[in-house]
């Protein structure tokens, strides 16, 4: 008898909780048939569009209007509307009915949203540590560089859908920032951002959800210096199939996927115990794209992320990342070096681009 009340009381929490996790709300939408131009689905589908807009408002409305007092939001009202639709869910059948007015058709929903869907719209707190190098770059402009990639790594952690989209479209997302630490790591080039803001989920969604629009430019007369394609040119570069396509000098080179955690995918390289320096090593054969090269028409993007393994410059653990650009004879034109690292803590990146003029690298 015990046992029973017992269940019946878990069944009856569990039901009030899923209950409450809910709002519902009841919608009519009518509209003229007369000189309608479409089909009987298409009046069906546009009256049943309309009535989850009225369902939109009375769900998110009071989020709606508090978003046109936001600085700088990216969404307009019309497309934040649009994108709420899609939370609204129908309860049953939509039921669709002539009204007593002549023409008139309409239809009646009952609509509910989550208490997921609604926190959607309320602003979320994100905070990142990140560190870059750059021995190249003035310090005011590697200043500049680690507080915009702390953001921009911040928002791909939360969502990995963000990766297409243009940084310039990125950036705005996040609100309020404080910038709570900053300052090079005593001894290295690497300089460190910890910041704080916060988001709008909604506008994150709305935006991945657009079309990436790709604006043609019209070239000036004059040489582009950068001409970036999105084609990553090193073959498994994450590490993802073993070592693969990469040329090691010894039998401990392999992989690694925990301890640390990766920086992005499943794996990343590891040169295992090895006294000596370890290396890894790829041929990318550069020589149909001679000639844009020699003009200065294509340039070159070099990025990679190091972490020092035991985190001791002293027992010459050091990771670095070396390009070497080749003449159609194999000679060395020019040697682009990374940094030393000696950081375990986190993950550290490294960025280079230019025109070189080269066949192979």
């Amino acid at each position: 008898m015990r046992l029973r009340l017992i269940s019946l009381l878990t069944l009856f929490l569990i039901f009030i909780s899923y209950y409450n996790a809910q709002q519902t709300v009841q919608k009519k939408y009518c509209m003229s048939s007369i000189g309608y131009q479409g089909t009987s689905d298409e009046l069906r589908t546009e009256l049943l569009a309309n009535a989850k807009r009225l369902a939109v408002s009375e769900f998110f409305g009071e989020f709606i209007s508090s978003y046109t007092e936001v600085e700088n939001f990216l969404l307009t009202e019309d497309r934040i509307v649009a994108s709420s639709a899609g939370f609204v869910r129908i309860k049953g059948s939509p039921v669709f009915e002539s009204s007593d007015n002549f023409g008139e058709v309409c239809v009646l929903i009952d609509a509910y949203v989550t208490k997921e869907d609604i926190d959607k719209f309320k602003p979320v707190t994100i905070t990142k540590r990140h560190c870059v190098s750059d021995p190249d770059l003035p310090v005011k402009k590697l200043k500049k560089y680690a507080k915009e990639e702390a953001i921009i790594v911040a928002l791909l952690d939360y969502d990995r859908n963000l990766e297409v989209r243009d940084k310039k479209e990125l950036l705005p997302l996040v609100r309020d920032i404080k910038y709570l630490e900053s300052g090079f790591i005593r001894g290295t080039e690497s300089y460190c951002v910890t910041f704080e803001g916060f988001i709008y989920p909604i506008e994150i969604l709305s935006l991945i959800s657009q079309p990436i629009v790709k604006r043609e430019v019209e070239k000036p007369i004059e040489k582009i210096l950068f001409d970036f394609t999105d084609k990553n040119l090193l073959k498994n570069p994450g590490a993802e199939l073993g070592i693969q396509s990469w040329d090691v000098n010894t039998n401990t080179y392999t992989t690694r996927s925990r301890d640390p955690s990766p920086h992005s995918g499943s794996n990343y390289f590891y040169p295992g115990l090895y006294k000596s320096k370890a290396v890894a090593s790829q041929i990318i054969d550069l020589r149909l794209l001679s000639k844009s090269i020699d003009n200065f028409d294509v340039g070159f993007i070099i990025i990679g992320f190091m972490r020092d393994f035991e985190g001791s410059r002293a027992n010459g653990d050091i990771s670095q990342i070396e390009v070497d650009f080749l003449s159609g004879n194999e000679e060395i034109i020019q040697t682009i070096k990374s940094p030393e690292v000696a950081i375990s803590e986190y993950w550290v990146r490294f960025e280079k681009k230019g025109n070189y003029s080269q066949r192979h690298c």
